[in-house]
């Protein structure tokens, strides 16, 4: 099994694939699954954008970058989508917990929230110079 199968395994690819038929060996390895998709480095694939994001939420959170990613719900497309679009997309990405998927609509929605209030409030994006004449040229106020 390569890197890009390991981290998109499923308990049922485990059972009848892999043929690991033993509930308790299947836990174990899924435990073992997620800690490795929870601490793997995912800054080559989004430059860490999508996994800084969903650890801002909740650490175990991480282990879902892999399917977003491999899914394009990069945290820059996800700011883009409308809350019950996100919601079927994370759906679609293997994000089988509702309350998981909540939580990150609700994280999205307020950063969304909160770069609006920033672009309200932030210094505007021109410089302006003022000239004026003189004897011997123009000098910059």
């Amino acid at each position: 099994v390569d890197g890009d199968i390991l981290l998109t395994l499923t308990d049922a690819n485990i059972k009848e694939d892999i043929g690991i038929k033993n509930g308790i060996l299947r836990k174990r390895f899924m435990r073992e699954l997620k800690s490795l998709k929870t601490n793997a480095d995912y800054s080559c694939s989004d430059s860490g954008n999508t996994s800084n994001f969903l650890a801002k939420i909740s650490p175990e959170f991480r282990s879902y970058t892999y399917n977003l990613i491999s899914h394009d719900l990069t945290y820059d497309y996800m700011l883009r989508l409308d809350p019950i679009s996100l919601e079927d997309m994370l759906k679609y990405a293997g994000i089988e917990s509702s309350i998981h998927r909540h939580k990150i609509v609700e994280a999205i929605v307020s950063e969304d929230e909160d770069s609006v209030v920033d672009s309200l409030y932030s210094e505007p994006a021109s410089d302006m110079y003022i000239s004026y004449p003189r004897v011997g040229g123009a000098e910059l106020a």
